[in-house]
């Protein structure tokens, strides 16, 4: 898609992240002009969120493209998010693809939003004020939803994302995530207690998400927020060196995202994202061929099918939940 430049607006939405020059760079290197690469740097999320918004209506191009500056992007990827936004029906006011996401072990929908522009007046309008939400961006979105603008989930792995990051934005994330992401306790803390053993990054996420769970204040998506600061200089941890521009090259992210292989807890308890062959964008059958052999050398013959069953009613189970909090 040669015609990036005049399609879309991107905006590095950042909190001052170590990887954001790196973000950036990549950014540029999947065919966007420097100039046509904003950069957003406020807090709280709201007014972030409402900035990016504004400039998008501003420059007024058909798209615009928010990047996490903790998201890294893999060549090709913006390229294809637009041409599966291109296929669209015209009500469709987000697109966004996924990620291998370093603290989840595997994909997951973070980072990337590609808005239509013409909505984003609606999307104004629809932004909560900072404490209704923990997730304003989701909730934005399921505000769109309701009032006819659906959004849409793309099985196009872009990136990668929360590789790099300093220890001080890895424990404030993690202090947020004990209250986005407490239904999965169960699986991150034993996830991040393992691998804490080789990788530093983990123990800094245990900690980061045990002072969550300890805090009786309110949590904000807001950098800002002096509780993170004063709890992690508790901690007493020599801060990771400035990362470097140049210092990871797109070719280097794309073979990260097409050899990724998560452990098998990742494979137990998101087993639909099995079937997604990543980077190629559609589910296939020899995708979801070699999960099931997967899952069967890690349950044995005699537990696929309690397996199976256990994520049908657990899947069942969660969605007839949030269709009842809605």
């Amino acid at each position: 898609m040669n015609n990036l430049n005049q399609l879309a607006t991107v905006i590095v939405r950042s909190v001052g992240e170590r990887t954001e020059q790196l973000c950036r760079q990549l950014i540029v290197a999947q065919g966007f002009a420097p100039d046509n690469v904003a950069t957003v740097n406020l807090t709280p999320f709201s007014a972030a969120f409402r900035k990016c918004c504004e400039i998008g209506i501003e420059r007024d191009r058909r798209w615009t493209f928010c990047v996490d500056a903790d998201t890294l992007l893999r060549p090709g990827a913006a390229a294809e998010l637009l041409r599966q936004a291109e296929r669209q029906a015209g009500e469709v006011c987000e697109i966004q693809g996924w990620i291998i996401d370093k603290l989840f072990d595997g994909p997951r929908q973070a980072g990337n939003h590609l808005y239509r522009t013409s909505m984003l007046p609606h999307i104004i309008a629809a932004i909560p004020t900072e404490s209704v939400d923990v997730r304003p961006e989701r909730h934005t979105l399921q505000r769109m939803h309701d009032q006819g603008f659906p959004w849409r989930e793309v099985p196009v792995v872009l990136g990668i994302h929360d590789f790099e990051q300093s220890y001080r934005d890895l424990f404030r994330k993690c202090f947020v995530h004990a209250r986005k992401h407490i239904r999965q306790t169960d699986y991150l803390i034993p996830l991040w207690r393992r691998k804490a053993e080789q990788d530093q990054d983990f123990l800094i996420a245990v900690k980061g998400f045990a002072g969550g769970l300890e805090s009786l204040g309110e949590t904000l998506i807001d950098a800002s927020q002096p509780v993170y600061s004063e709890l992690f200089s508790r901690l007493e941890i020599e801060e990771k060196s400035t990362l470097s521009a140049q210092s990871i090259s797109p070719e280097t992210i794309g073979d990260m995202v097409d050899h990724w292989h998560s452990g098998p807890e990742y494979r137990a308890k998101f087993a639909k994202r099995n079937q997604t062959q990543l980077g190629r964008g559609e589910p296939s059958s020899a995708s979801f061929f070699q999960a099931f052999k997967k899952n069967l050398q890690d349950v044995g013959p005699g537990k696929i099918l309690p397996h199976y069953a256990g994520w049908l009613l657990k899947n069942c189970g969660e969605r007839m939940f949030k269709w009842s909090c809605r």
